[in-house]
């Protein structure tokens, strides 16, 4: 009796530290998603998986087809997203002329750094898939990376312990979600 009951201690210890992971979605006519709450992040490694569905493909049929829709990130150096902040942003790309990811989902490293906006093509990724995603925090700058392929932005503190709230999944600059749009995370 007192096996079966450490093993199924043990087996729900185990299954209660695995991250299933939560479905954001961005209704249609909005910018944020679902599940805003803020979460305080003081971690140097922010990784986390993440997935786009069919939904993730868009058409404004204007310039602003090309604005960077946030994934997922953290406001920075205790301060405001728009002052320090490093995130993942998207783009759908539906160009039709030799670019590099046309009909692809592209990723971008997705920064403020002293209240100056930067972002950096990262790599496309397919729709429907799962993708890793990390964010090393150094003293002045964020190695960001997406499967492997990382690019360099600048941080706005020389801090070595990052502060500041989870930013979740969010459609714009200046466009709405044009329908549903539906991101799956684990973290």
């Amino acid at each position: 009796m007192k096996i079966i009951y450490s093993l199924s201690l043990l087996t729900s210890l185990a299954f209660s530290s695995i991250s299933f992971g939560r479905t954001y979605v961005i209704k249609s006519g909005n910018h944020f998603s679902n599940f805003n709450l803020p979460t305080i992040v003081t971690t140097k490694n922010f990784s986390f998986r993440a997935k786009f569905d069919d939904s993730a493909e868009y058409y404004l049929g204007t310039d602003d087809q090309y604005d960077i829709n946030k994934l997922y990130g953290f406001s920075d150096c205790g301060s405001n997203h728009h002052k320090n902040s490093a995130r993942f942003g998207w783009v759908w790309n539906d160009r039709t002329s030799n670019l590099r990811s046309r009909g692809r989902l592209e990723i971008h490293a997705y920064t403020y750094h002293k209240g100056k906006r930067d972002s950096q093509f990262i790599t496309s990724v397919d729709l429907n898939v799962f993708n890793s995603y990390n964010i090393k925090v150094n003293k002045n700058n964020y190695i960001m990376s997406v499967n492997n392929i990382s690019v360099t932005m600048p941080r706005g503190c020389d801090s070595s312990n990052p502060i500041g709230v989870k930013l979740n999944p969010y459609f714009g600059g200046n466009e709405v979600a044009p329908h549903d749009v539906r991101i799956e995370i684990k973290d």
